[in-house]
């Protein structure tokens, strides 16, 4: 292979996958440039000072920091459809404070010509690159660092390097607004043959900032590449439904690499949803343990480059769901006491709260029947505040909350409208319609105010929410004095146990 096909190799992927790489001069190993993750791209890659899930690994190891996300353990798979039957596939697996992730880059087949310019024939290039990186919280900075090995192939030509990443992130507790840098690919050259080539080096500042009063994430960011000109990078996500988000971003890019890539250079101008080159866009859909995110990018006379991700977190919700009825049973509840609290998958179910009285009763009142629904909710309410969609692990609530309201009504005399009685006795065709649409009418009314309370008191203890889900990730079970230790840490010591 001559010296002329591998400049020639590198201009073209730096010019496809990074769009913003001279042919002369170029780095090498662009594909370092594409970003990771469906989310981030349908942001125009604004995520420096977002950083808040798997891909941080790529774009700001600081948000790899405890605190700076989701906690416990999350993961990436990602696959790209880029332009000219490039294929890009990641995944990244994050375990606060660590990551790791891998990158495979192919670029298809091309065919490959000598200095005379004949055809030589078709050859293929792949890349490679594995990474691992640390986060650390510092109070209200995070900081964090990567390191990455990159190895490149063309035809039968390798080479390889070594490189790290570093990262910073702020944000004062309590502000919805967040600041953000990263210095990316900081490392040797990569060399084939006699010809040699920089790493892809960038520095991206950026900030993010979430609206208080609408369902609103913007973000911005300034890319300082070694081989291109600066660039701004600006970015949106909305929730536009509780388990879905739409996103859009925009990137600035040099008249020069627009008219390279809309055609102009050849006397060609692209046309539809080809021509919006710079522009970004795409939706996010939770379901249950799963997020579903997809982006799109136009490339001009090059086409669209398409990206999806898939991001599991089960055992995460699951630990909110158990916080949620952890601090609904401890806070609320009048009669029991919470004595341990698991994710472990046992028997079918994923995690459990054990209580017990803390007091002898021999017959609960209403108090502590709104309780017992209260504490049956905690897992739902925990899992709508954090996700914005649920799991099938609420039916088993679902079962019991709606069983208590209905014998409350029913049953127990205790609904608002005075009926009193147990209309379970009376035959179904002997009650008017008048009556069952009002006694369950009655217990639905029951199950939202209680729902409306938990919803409130966990919004408002949600850092107690945070913390146990840590532990709970960590350790998986937590008992009765592990449990009573995080309560008093925040003002909340717990009532006395009493021996029954």
């Amino acid at each position: 292979m001559k010296s002329s096909r591998l400049l020639a190799l590198t201009a073209l992927a730096a010019l496809c996958c990074a769009g913003e790489a001279r042919a002369a001069g170029a780095s090498s190993a662009a594909f370092l440039r594409v970003g990771w993750g469906a989310r981030p791209a349908a942001m125009g890659e604004a995520f420096t000072a977002v950083a808040d899930d798997a891909s941080a690994l790529h774009y700001n190891p600081a948000g790899l920091a405890p605190g700076a996300g989701a906690e416990g353990k999350s993961a990436m798979f990602s696959h790209a459809w880029h332009i000219q039957d490039m294929g890009v596939s990641q995944a990244a697996l994050v375990s606060r404070p660590w990551g790791f992730g891998i990158t495979y880059f192919s670029a298809g087949d091309m065919e490959g010509r000598d200095d005379a310019g004949a055809v030589t024939g078709n050859f293929t290039a792949r890349d490679l690159a594995f990474s691992a990186g640390r986060g650390y919280a510092l109070g209200e900075f995070k900081a964090g660092a990567a390191v990455k090995y990159v190895g490149q192939k063309i035809d039968e030509y390798s080479a390889h390097a070594l490189a790290a990443d570093f990262g910073l992130l702020y944000r004062r507790e309590g502000s919805r607004l967040g600041f953000g840098a990263a210095l990316s690919n900081l490392g040797t050259r990569i060399k084939f043959r006699d010809d040699s080539f920089p790493l892809p080096l960038t520095f991206k500042a950026g900030a993010a900032l979430e609206l208080k009063d609408a369902p609103l994430l913007l973000a911005a960011q300034a890319d300082f590449p070694n081989d291109a000109g600066a660039s701004l990078r600006l970015g949106c996500e909305y929730r536009a439904a509780e388990s879905f988000r739409l996103r859009a971003g925009y990137k600035t890019s040099s008249s020069e690499d627009r008219d390279a890539i809309l055609g102009r250079e050849l006397g060609g101008e692209a046309s539809g949803v080809s021509s919006l080159f710079g522009f970004y866009a795409g939706v996010g859909l939770q379901m249950g343990g799963f997020s579903l995110d997809y982006a799109l990018a136009p490339y001009g006379d090059l086409g669209m480059a398409h990206r999806l991700s898939l991001n599991p977190h089960e055992k995460e919700m699951t630990a909110f769901h158990e916080a949620g009825h952890l601090l609904a049973l401890y806070l609320t509840h009048p009669t029991n006491d919470v004595f341990k609290v698991s994710i472990l998958n046992r028997g079918g179910a994923l995690g459990v709260v054990h209580s017990m009285p803390s007091e002898e009763i021999y017959a609960s009142d209403s108090n502590t029947l709104l309780a017992h629904i209260r504490t049956s909710l905690g897992g739902y309410a925990a899992e709508k505040i954090k996700y914005g969609v649920t799991t099938e692990g609420v039916s088993s609530d679902f079962a019991n909350v709606t069983r208590l309201a209905h014998n409350m009504v029913w049953k127990l005399g205790m609904g608002k409208t005075g009926f009193l009685g147990d209309f379970t006795v009376i035959p179904q065709h002997e009650r008017s319609s008048d009556i069952n649409n009002t006694l369950n009418r009655e217990a639905q009314d029951i199950i939202k105010e209680q729902y409306a309370l938990v919803d409130a008191l966990l919004k408002e203890n949600w850092p107690i929410v945070e913390r146990f889900v840590k532990e709970l990730l960590a350790r998986e079970e937590l008992d009765y004095d592990e449990i009573a230790s995080v309560f008093t840490e925040y003002g909340k010591p717990p009532r006395p146990l009493k021996k029954i």
